[in-house]
């Protein structure tokens, strides 16, 4: 797994602030993000699970993140370990469930991760490679090339929110034979133009996550819609990353055939993350 690490403090308010004014928070927590390490928490233990992030930092909260991950069968590996600064950010929820957030949490660098999966090509052979990929820095896919030596039998490449995603996305394609790519839409109107631009290739599948509307799955020339259940006044930081975790979890029962486990493991992954967000404690909570 592939990602920016580090923590955020969550806190909840009644609504924003006017210009020049404050507020006050009622409740607040902590916990790991990004989307990486929240799914390296949240996949079977069973399984071996090396993440590679930038270095945390060292103050008290960065460690107790460092602890987090390095549980059992979870290796934290740090690119540049000797990082001074801490990598963290604030997200600032309401009522009504919107959210907004400020961060220093940092991509590794193209270079570094370059370097480092030369080195895991000698030594290493995953089945499956995750990687946040992230329109904002788009150092993702600039070393694909090298991430396709390793030979992986599933590529899951989150691309995280995006209404302009062709870049990155045709040049994983091109890249990468067999990957699954999540992508969240907020404006689906730009969905009908990417339909009519992409050719996949066997064993390629994109998954259009869009809130509380329906998800679609698009492969080859069919596209299908699942239906999901929104949420009303419910904390939905981090939903994507335990849809993610939990498609990746049904893939892994039989990762020789994974293409014919795609539609049963998004409607499994669409319940899951219902039910999962409605609990008060997460996994990843510090």
């Amino acid at each position: 797994m592939i990602g920016p690490v580090g923590y955020d403090i969550y806190v909840y308010i009644d609504a924003y602030p006017k210009e020049d004014d404050g507020c006050y928070i009622n409740t607040y927590k902590k916990a790991v993000t990004a989307d990486a390490a929240i799914i390296s928490l949240l996949l079977n233990s069973k399984y071996h699970i090396r993440l590679l992030a930038d270095g945390l930092g060292h103050d008290a909260d960065a460690n107790l993140v460092r602890l987090k991950i390095n549980s059992e069968k979870r290796q934290l590996t740090e690119i540049n370990p000797k990082n001074p600064d801490s990598s963290f950010g604030f997200v600032i929820s309401t009522k009504n469930g919107s959210r907004t957030w400020i961060s220093n949490i940092r991509f590794p660098k193209a270079h570094d991760l370059n370097t480092l999966i030369a080195t895991l090509i000698t030594k290493e052979k995953p089945d499956v490679l995750y990687l946040d990929c992230w329109k904002s820095d788009l150092y993702g896919y600039k070393f694909l090339q090298n991430l396709d030596n390793l030979h992986a039998q599933l590529y899951y490449v989150n691309i995280g929110d995006s209404n302009d995603f062709s870049i990155p996305t045709m040049s994983i394609l091109n890249n990468l034979d067999k990957v699954v790519l999540q992508i969240s839409v907020k404006d689906s109107r730009s969905l009908k133009t990417t339909f009519q631009s992409l050719k996949l290739k066997e064993n390629q599948y994109i998954l259009f996550t869009r809130g509380g509307d329906s998800l679609i799955t698009y492969a080859g020339n069919t596209i299908k819609e699942f239906p999901v259940r929104s949420l009303t006044g419910i904390d939905s930081t981090g939903a994507g990353a335990i849809f993610t975790s939990s498609v990746l979890n049904f893939l892994a029962k039989d990762m020789y055939h994974w293409p014919d486990l795609i539609d049963s493991a998004v409607m499994d992954a669409i319940s899951h993350t219902y039910n999962r967000l409605q609990q008060h404690s997460r996994e990843y909570y510090l």
